[in-house]
């Protein structure tokens, strides 16, 4: 699993020094800003549903897994998802229309749109929950593979942003079909809709989460949008480029607590997930040394020498690595098992104020990517010292 996740990620790896050149900064930049504006309304879709939709599965393959029990739980989600995007493409149509920079790039924005479809056809917890995270994997990797040649094919000029767009929303989609099919005929699971008014309790019991969601994504995405406001969309490629020098290291890592988590929701002990965290820090140190160490480098190749400023940025946003990662599992560790869902909101809404202050304060008296890169730092910090002051607090680890 883990060698198949690197492949997934080195993808990017392989067509960002071509779309750099292709697209230039500014034709990247705008793809990126879009991009971050699909993955608000992705997490407005997914409306936190994916944690408990995994805890049920988890809970029910240890139980037999019963056919019907999934069935009962896929349809429900998927229902309730399909609602969300019906309510969330009318909002963003309006968006599209009313807002000039993203009438001026209407193609882009609908295009990338169509990719919250796959928060409906991929449910990636479900495949966590009967813990077959590689068949995701394959998915993923195997539709990234094939959208490669139309990439290197097609793009040529920085007015084929749409074009690359679309590529990616088709391979997109296209894999989130291939899962469904895969729970419906292989794993013989039917997800019929469900009546509207059952599906408060599924709304009700995702809501701490939708919450928790929805406030990480502000600050991860709304970032971004802050810096192509403030800064232009040549700064947006250099935040891009330094995020996906550490996205790659950030994922694997944080997929071990995605991994995990099926197994620890069921049955666990104080002693191992305070283990489980020691190494998780430790693992965490050494892979911001690791950037420090060969960044700079990295940054040149990948940005053909045009955005140096990424590797300073990257070593900065390198300590999200370790926050993020202990701050997950504190989550799913220690406030999910201990039905403490609550805690996981504060603890979101610590980290978007204190992210969204620091940029917002930095942007505005001295312009520069570096308080963005800041802000990011200095919330995760922030969060992490919640985690441990409210488990320390409610002695939620002993």
């Amino acid at each position: 699993m883990t060698m198949i996740q690197v492949l997934n990620v080195c993808f990017y790896f392989i067509v960002y020094p071509f779309l750099i050149v292709q697209l230039g900064k500014e034709g990247y930049g705008t793809y990126a800003f879009a991009w971050s504006i699909v993955c608000i309304a992705m997490a407005v879709i997914n409306f936190g549903f994916d944690l408990p939709g995994a805890k049920h599965v988890a809970q029910i393959m240890s139980e037999g897994g019963e056919i019907k029990r999934l069935s009962a739980v896929l349809s429900y989600v998927q229902t309730a998802k399909i609602l969300l995007e019906l309510a969330v493409a009318s909002v963003f149509a309006i968006l599209v229309f009313a807002i000039p920079f993203m009438r001026e790039h209407y193609l882009i924005f609908i295009i990338g749109f169509a990719q919250t479809l796959t928060c409906i056809f991929f449910p990636q917890w479900y495949f966590q929950g009967v813990q077959r995270m590689r068949v995701v994997t394959y998915i993923q990797f195997g539709c990234k593979l094939l959208s490669l040649p139309f990439i290197f094919w097609f793009l040529r000029t920085p007015n084929d942003v749409w074009l690359f767009m679309l590529i990616s929303t088709v391979a997109a989609v296209l894999g989130a079909f291939a899962a469904w099919l895969i729970i419906r005929f292989k794993d013989g699971i039917p997800m019929p809709l469900v009546s509207v008014k059952n599906l408060k309790p599924c709304y009700t019991e995702a809501m701490p989460f939708f919450l928790t969601n929805v406030m990480g994504i502000l600050k991860e995405q709304g970032v971004v949008l802050l810096t192509g406001a403030f800064l232009g969309m040549a700064d947006v490629a250099v935040f891009d480029l330094a995020n996906k020098i550490v996205t790659l290291p950030r994922i694997l890592l944080l997929k071990i607590n995605d991994a995990l988590y099926p197994k620890i929701v069921v049955k666990s002990t104080a002693h191992e997930i305070k283990r489980i965290m020691k190494s998780e820090l430790l693992m965490g140190i050494c892979v911001v040394v690791l950037i420090v160490a060969i960044g700079k480098w990295v940054v040149q190749i990948l940005g053909h020498g045009e955005l140096p400023m990424a590797y300073p940025v990257s070593i900065i946003l390198s300590t999200t690595i370790l926050f993020w990662m202990l701050g997950t599992a504190f989550v799913n560790f220690v406030f999910v098992p201990t039905d403490n869902r609550y805690l996981v909101t504060i603890n979101q809404v610590v980290a978007l104020v204190t992210c969204l202050s620091i940029v917002a304060v930095w942007l505005y008296l001295t312009p520069s990517v570096y308080g963005v890169a800041t802000g990011l730092a200095i919330s995760g910090f922030c969060e992490v010292i919640f985690c441990i002051f409210v488990t320390w607090k409610k002695h939620l680890l002993v």
